[in-house]
């Protein structure tokens, strides 16, 4: 692991007293939303709805007549293995939007971050 958690490309040398602030924010306050009230909430929500829950289902809807796979895994297969992909993919989305746009949350709440 990197000295003080950081992230280091190959070729760079590790300083293990390096300190930097990072600037972290939230993706609602990238469309302007802030962090307070309701609106990035429901924002974060909804993001989170359509990548769990809208892609997996346009795609079932667009290939399931056409696809053998989809025919034979029937829909409660399809939505618990999707659902698992889509968990696993958004670990990776979320990486990257750390590493690329500091983002720290998606999806705020009182009571879970995501």
């Amino acid at each position: 692991m990197a000295p003080g958690w950081y992230f280091f490309l190959p070729g760079v040398y590790w300083d293990p007293h390096k300190t930097v602030a990072i600037t972290n924010r939230n993706l609602s306050e990238l469309f302007g939303l802030g962090t307070e009230g309701t609106a990035p909430i429901l924002f974060g929500a909804a993001c989170l709805g359509v990548w769990l829950v809208g892609i997996p289902a346009a795609y079932w809807q667009a290939r399931r007549k056409k696809s053998a796979v989809l025919q034979a895994l029937g829909p409660v297969r399809y939505w618990i293995t999707a659902i698992l992909f889509m968990i696993m993919a958004g670990t990776c989305v979320k990486v990257g939007l750390r590493l690329g746009l500091s983002v720290k949350y998606v999806f705020q709440s009182p009571w879970i971050n995501v």
